[in-house]
């Protein structure tokens, strides 16, 4: 059985519209969270609305099967791009998409309406396609997280193939007698071009769709990672970056903090006020430690933070700012009340060839000298 090239746009087309609607039914289940499938929906479907009008040239005019098809296309390419900046949260190239997009209609014009050869908007079409998926596959390995992952490896990879597949085309179109953009044929360079774009929908289809996965599983695992309260971490997460910090610096300090009489402020504003006080103090708390400290939720309403690199001197100093803030803040409650809490802190330095939980335990035998000794202060291990 031989392969046709008529069969082959129709299968290309109707995988395309396949996976619109996949991108579509996505974007319905993605939540508040965008992350392109609406965009690379219309990319898809404009591919296969642009294979259609191929599929159909020599049975249509000119400006259906050419003209029309490959505005499509250029539109597709836009919408390529634009599904990568939505992914990334990133502004849209507006100035690069433009201009590449005028370029290829300006080919396409000068052919149509101007009388020049089919040869010149094959040019400016290739080039402007080349142009818009190889930015995108920039912008791909420019914004991704390190180390990459293989999905988006796949993404970028496969858009830098079909950018380089155009840029070749423009360049055998340059120096061809005729252009091959002409009635559908079954040579074997159409038929290669038209395998290669089935492996490059579905390719460049996996690797936008795993990516998501990725970045989906990724802030729900982070998101379990954090306490809904307070925003900082759970103890169990505490403990895994605690245990890294500790494996990578040979010195650290520990902070435990508690907030003095909570159960007095629960008694008297409730759970809720509570609650926004516990919320209000972990905000001070995360606004005052360095970004490379570890700070977490240790229990109730006592939190543990890890200071790596961080002398004895330097850990009092952060402490007593903390105590400082605390005593002198106002928590604005629903019931139109205001909370004061203040904090005792126990620091603690590393010993040598002590293990963390040892350290933990002197900052929180600190804690409880601080709480026994008139609370609001802070007290040293």
């Amino acid at each position: 059985m031989s392969l046709d090239s008529r069969t082959l746009l129709f299968s290309l087309a109707s995988l395309a519209v396949l996976i619109a609607l996949m991108s579509i039914l996505l974007e319905s289940t993605s939540g508040e969270r965008a992350y392109g499938f609406k965009q690379w929906a219309l990319a898809s479907a404009g591919v296969g609305f642009s294979l259609v009008l191929i599929f159909f040239r020599g049975l249509i005019p000119d400006i259906f099967g050419i003209f029309l098809a490959n505005v499509v296309l250029l539109f597709s390419a836009s919408m390529c791009l634009a599904t990568v900046c939505k992914f990334y949260e990133t502004p849209y190239p507006w100035y690069w998409c433009i201009a590449s997009v005028t370029l290829g209609l300006i080919g396409l014009g000068l052919w149509q309406f101007g009388g020049l050869s089919l040869a010149v908007p094959t040019v400016t079409v290739c080039i402007a396609l080349s142009v818009l998926l190889f930015y995108a596959a920039v912008l791909i390995m420019k914004k991704a997280i390190r180390p990459i992952s293989f999905a988006v490896a796949l993404f970028a990879f496969t858009l830098c193939v079909m950018a380089a597949m155009y840029c070749l085309r423009a360049l055998t179109t340059v120096f061809a007698a005729q252009p091959t953009i002409g009635v559908i044929n079954n040579s074997a360079t159409q038929l290669g071009v038209l395998i290669v774009g089935a492996l490059f929908i579905v390719s460049a289809s996996i690797g936008f769709f795993v990516m998501v996965n990725e970045r989906q599983r990724s802030i729900i695992e982070e998101l379990s990672r954090r306490d809904v309260l307070t925003g900082v971490l759970v103890r169990r997460a505490f403990f895994d970056d605690a245990r890294q910090v500790v494996a990578k610096h040979s010195s650290y300090a520990v902070l435990m903090m508690d907030i003095d009489h909570f159960k007095s402020i629960n008694d008297r504003f409730g759970h809720a006020g509570g609650d926004r006080t516990l919320a209000h103090c972990a905000r001070l708390l995360m606004n005052a430690v360095r970004i490379d400290d570890v700070l977490g939720r240790y229990g109730g309403e006592e939190f543990c933070a890890l200071l790596p690199m961080c002398s004895l001197e330097h850990a009092e100093k952060i402490a007593n700012t903390i105590v400082i803030q605390a005593r002198g803040q106002n928590v604005a409650l629903d019931t139109n009340q205001l909370a004061h809490y203040t904090l005792s802190i126990g620091v603690a330095i590393y010993e040598d060839k002590e293990e963390l939980l040892a350290t933990i335990a002197r900052a929180d035998a600190a804690l409880y000298q601080a709480k026994n000794t008139g609370r609001d202060r802070v007290c040293l291990a």
